[in-house]
């Protein structure tokens, strides 16, 4: 099978290897069959992705401004200094518990975000011209660099 073959599912095509797992692992188990998942898929690809066509074209910021607020995802700013926001279904950890948060939990960082919260920690000692500053301290840099793979290799 070629890697590019494509199945036409009225008008979308997929690639053939995703059809052939869809149709002989996924939906089997699901009691759903092909022509069902597949029209609705194609539904579902055929309004999401009109906004491919209009990528970079926003030329009338105005009319996309109404348009936002038209569909409710603007509201109007109120000048009430005590709004409130309600969420529903927030861990208690978040939204009950008053306590310090972990910026960057460590499992569920990347690299870049662990290595930005350890640079601004006293956890890498500022001695030796590594000092935390505002801009860049290519020494500090390196020393965070060095104790992030050291760490994560030992973990």
């Amino acid at each position: 099978m070629m890697a590019n073959e494509r199945v036409r599912i009225g008008n979308v095509q997929v690639a053939k290897i995703l059809f052939d797992f869809v149709n002989e692992e996924v939906l089997p188990d699901m009691n759903i069959d092909s022509d069902t998942f597949w029209s609705g898929a194609e539904l579902i690809i055929a309004e999401l992705s009109p906004h491919r066509m209009h990528q970079g074209k926003c030329t009338d910021i105005t009319a996309y401004k109404t348009f936002l607020y038209d569909i409710g995802y603007l509201i109007p700013q109120t000048n009430d200094e005590n709004f409130q926001i309600n969420t529903i279904n927030v861990d208690n950890e978040i939204s009950v518990q008053v306590a310090p948060q972990l910026a960057v939990p460590l499992v569920n960082a990347r690299r870049c975000s662990l290595y930005d919260a350890l640079y601004s920690t006293d956890a890498i000692s500022d001695c030796d011209s590594c000092e935390r500053t505002n801009e860049n301290n290519q020494k500090r840099g390196e020393k965070v660099i060095s104790f992030t793979r050291k760490f994560l290799d030992q973990s």
